[in-house]
């Protein structure tokens, strides 16, 4: 996959197809912040990503919300109350580049994340971006887990400790 910047102006753009996702978890009220590289992205213009993963909160309304939002692009839906675990990775594909996610228990809560996160633009819609320190604190988790590319977070941790 060719490496492109993500950010255009004043907003952070990716594959087509995920717009249609963000879309409609707007229109549906679902609470969530871009957390993962996209995020280390819109403060670190030279970081790269190729999926977007969203942080969700981990409540049974939410989950609602999300369920319906996946309804409406036409992607399948486990059930209604599935967002509402915690620590849930759901890669979502074939035709979506991107995760859902809830907070891990030993990692900041949904609400502390989004207290704390930026007003930012995905495709030109307006979301919240998880805050440097808490990108920082998750990626450290991972590492810390042995999980994914290591390398990639310790980078992004040393990229975002300059902002």
């Amino acid at each position: 996959m060719a490496s492109v910047t993500n950010r255009i102006g004043d907003s952070l753009h990716h594959f087509g197809p995920n717009k249609d996702l963000v879309r409609a978890l707007i229109d549906h009220q679902v609470q969530f912040v871009l957390v993962g590289g996209l995020a280390v992205s819109w403060f670190c213009p030279r970081r790269t990503a190729d999926d977007m993963d969203l942080l969700v909160a981990p409540t049974v309304e939410n989950s609602g919300r999300v369920a319906a939002a996946l309804q409406a692009i036409s992607h399948p839906v486990e059930a209604p109350d599935a967002f509402a675990r915690p620590g849930l990775q759901v890669r979502l594909g074939p035709v979506l580049y991107a995760e859902l996610l809830t907070p891990r228990t030993d990692a900041p809560s949904f609400n502390e994340v989004a207290s704390r996160a930026v007003e930012g633009k995905l495709f030109d819609m307006p979301i919240k971006i998880a805050a440097p320190g808490d990108l920082m604190a998750m990626k450290q988790l991972v590492i810390d887990q042995g999980d994914g590319d290591l390398q990639k977070h310790r980078e992004d941790i040393a990229m975002l400790r300059n902002v």
